[in-house]
């Protein structure tokens, strides 16, 4: 992935309106953030990165050692743990089972004469007391009660209700707040739908009340020492990683800036100054898992994330803990040949990692508990085996506090301009948009032809040279109006006032406010809910979208346009896309997709869909396979009038953009189409020939005739000057070579053989 910085610097402004596509690199490695060789220079505003490789990792001075816990039963799956008294930890296991751990004794007991099977969450009321969380009772079908354990009586009293009976198995995490208050965050799916609620639970009148609508909950909840709390990682198959921040003095939850990464179930850890630490992770969307040495901290004040050095051991589903000294202790998790029994430890103030102390056992997905008197509690199941330990902390790392805040210091840019876009000004600040393509990271984005791997809002002042950030985290900006910024965030509509750190995640209109909520009820359902319908197309007053009754991709969405400022939700069309949706184009005063065909069978290709774009009239305008849009002509692939091939392909057409003039181009089909001018270039599907035809039809020019007996021609790429293609052996689909054809000479010149 190394470009040359000829290649990276220039200014893109006119070249960043396309559709946002996220790509990953095929040379993606199995520890997904790996490190390039070379450096690369810096400038005022912009940081290097800290490489693996040259971090110092150095043996830590003993923190302590392990010792095994016995008890448990084997093969018990443990869903939640949480320390009580002086010295004890609760242990919740997929029954619903409880279970105590007592330090002074080494045992765990079985607590009896719980009412509730499969609770979910465990938390630590104010008075002693242990809150089990979302388990099933009898008398009702689903996942919503809970009942009280006393360790004083040893005994386990109901408590109320949640407000909602969660249908399916949920994923669910608490933390109790510092006014004594229970934090409870929950999602689970249902018929392939995804629903998250977030709820609050008050001991002293034992009652629950929903907090802010949420359109996801996190993988974990960490808590600082001021009560503030981050919620983040995704699931399984997201291509974006989740964060939200209760904000304990404003009590809400906002939503934070998105990680510069796509990573899921990282190691995650409050630090001694308000900050928080992920360490690790899943890197990519996808079910595989792709450990990651990636390591960053989130700045709650700054709303940013800074990335710091990389461990010294890629792992994924690791645990992490606070030390008394102010140190992050990171351990175990799954790496890139299996479950770890290593861990590692982070000084904030010199930035570096050292190795920490060995766990007895490996911890594929350790669950970690800080107990009242410093211990450290690690449980985990490896294999259909139980695996327990403790790590006794040795009393004088509680007087060895190391000091730092990270909150107050800068945090630059990183890696290199790839691109800039200007966005607005205001007074003597410019706000621009700034692509950044850092070497060590091993997957990037593109918008048009630029590739990049994080993104920032940046204002810069014209008077004084005064720099910083405003936003971190790719988005498409939207508007600036009367002080407010309107742009789209991983899917979310959010407005933020010049000046704020936190944007407002704008919410679903109630139907009084939207024709579309009156005319589906799904809407209605979704009122209050974040807007979540993610961006196709913006024509300066109305975002148009995709909308479907669940975030899956693989579900066929409906169009949908609303005005940047959340409000005019409309439902413009009830004829679908396709599954995985694809693109909605807009030209002129109409929008154009592709919808099932009249069979019903995607294989056969796609009824290629013209709407108005105000919903008032629409038509099917070809069978196609695909489609683009230039000059005001459609150019497509008619299936229709197919050409003798082994793929479904059809002949080469294109007509104007209300379905009329109908003109046939190429009668041997066409891949990628490739324009200059008045002319498109293209790769034949059934002879590997790159031919030059003018966009009405009437010339035609063979560059490369292509011989399936003998070689064919596979178009990777043009450019005003020349194009690129690879050569291949008819016969058998050896490669033999890539290729350079100049566009006025047609001088072919190879460049890698």
């Amino acid at each position: 992935m190394v470009m040359s910085s000829a290649k990276l610097l220039y200014d893109a402004t006119a070249r960043i309106t396309q559709q946002e596509e996220y790509e990953v690199n095929n040379r993606l490695k199995r520890s997904a953030l790996i490190i390039s060789a070379a450096a690369f220079v810096l400038s005022a505003l912009i940081e290097s990165p800290v490489p693996a490789a040259a971090a110092s990792v150095q043996t830590s001075q003993s923190i302590g050692s392990f010792s095994l816990i016995k008890g448990l039963p084997e093969g018990t799956y443990i869903g939640s743990t949480l320390a009580y008294g002086k010295s004890k930890a609760a242990a919740l296991i997929q029954d619903g089972s409880l279970y105590s751990y007592d330090r002074a004794a080494n045992t765990w007991t079985r607590l009896k004469g719980s009412r509730v099977s499969e609770g979910q969450a465990l938390a630590l009321l104010p008075d002693g007391k242990i809150l089990v969380i979302g388990g099933k009772s009898p008398a009702v079908h689903g996942y919503s009660s809970n009942e009280i354990y006393d360790p004083a009586s040893q005994s386990f009293e109901p408590a109320a209700s949640l407000p909602h009976v969660i249908p399916e198995l949920p994923h669910m995490k608490a933390v109790t707040l510092t006014d004594g208050k229970i934090l409870v965050t929950a999602s689970y799916t249902q018929y392939g739908v995804r629903h998250a609620r977030s709820y609050l639970y008050d001991a002293k009148s034992n009652s629950w009340s929903e907090m802010d609508k949420i359109a996801y909950a996190g993988n974990e909840l960490v808590m600082d020492q001021a009560g503030n709390v981050l919620s983040y990682g995704g699931g399984l198959h997201d291509g974006f990683s989740h964060g939200q921040y209760y904000n304990s003095k404003t009590q809400h939850l906002q939503t934070i800036s998105g990680l510069p990464y796509v990573l899921r179930f990282s190691a995650a850890a409050p630090l001694a100054d308000g900050t928080y630490m992920l360490a690790g992770g899943s890197y990519g969307p996808g079910a595989s898992v792709n450990p990651s040495t990636a390591a960053l901290i989130f700045l709650p004040q700054k709303n940013q994330w800074k990335v710091i050095a990389f461990m010294k051991e890629a792992r994924a589903y690791a645990g992490a803990a606070l030390l008394p000294d102010g140190r992050i202790l990171v351990v175990g998790g799954q790496g890139v040949n299996g479950a770890l029994h290593t861990t590692e430890i982070y000084n904030p103030l010199t930035g570096k990692w050292s190795d920490g102390p060995r766990m007895k056992q490996r911890q594929g997905s350790p669950l970690v508990t800080v107990l009242a008197n410093g211990s450290i509690m690690v449980t985990d199941v490896q294999g259909g085996s139980t695996s327990a330990e403790i790590l006794t902390i040795k009393p004088e790392l509680s007087r060895q506090k190391v000091k730092y805040d990270l909150n107050g210091k800068a945090v630059p840019l990183r890696g290199k301009i790839a691109a800039t876009a200007t966005h607005f000004k205001s007074g003597d600040w410019i706000y621009r948009a700034k692509y950044m393509f850092e070497h060590d990271v091993d997957a990037y984005s593109t918008v048009g032809q630029i590739k990049y791997t994080r993104m920032y809002m940046v204002r810069e002042n014209s008077r004084t040279g005064a720099s910083e950030i405003v936003l971190d985290g790719s988005y498409k900006f939207l508007k600036f109006e009367k002080g407010l910024v309107y742009f789209i965030q991983e899917g979310y509509l959010k407005k933020m006032k010049l000046g704020d750190r936190y944007a407002e995640v704008l919410k679903v209109p109630a139907a009084s406010d939207s024709s579309a909520a009156q005319e589906d009820s799904t809407f209605a359902q979704h009122a209050g809910m974040p807007m979540q319908f993610g961006y196709q197309q913006f024509d300066g007053e109305y975002v148009y979208a995709w909308w479907s009754n669940g975030m899956d991709p693989n579900l066929p969405g409906y169009p949908v346009r609303y005005r940047y400022t959340g409000t005019d939700l409309e439902l413009l069309s009830h004829t679908p896309g396709t599954k995985f949706r694809g693109e909605l184009v807009k030209h002129g005063d109409n929008l154009y997709y592709l919808t099932g065909n009249e069979e019903g069978d995607q294989e056969k290709g796609y009824l290629l869909h013209m709407l108005r774009k105000d919903g008032s009239a629409e038509k099917d305008l070809a069978l196609v396979d695909s489609f683009q849009i230039y000059n005001s002509r459609i150019y497509y692939s008619d299936l229709k009038d197919p050409i003798k091939s082994v793929l479904s392909a059809g002949k080469l057409y294109s007509m104007r953009t209300d379905g009329s003039d109908k003109r046939l181009l190429s009668s041997q089909g066409a891949g990628k189409l490739y324009f200059q001018g008045n002319t498109v270039i293209f790769e034949t599907f059934d002879t590997g020939t790159i031919m030059r035809v003018s966009t009405d039809g009437r010339k035609k020019e063979v560059l490369l005739q292509g011989n399936p007996s003998r070689h064919v021609y596979h178009l990777t790429g043009v450019t005003k000057d020349y194009l690129t293609y690879n050569k291949h052996a008819g016969s058998d689909g050896r490669w033999l070579g890539t290729y350079k054809l100049n566009l006025q000479t047609l001088k072919a010149t190879r460049i890698e053989s």
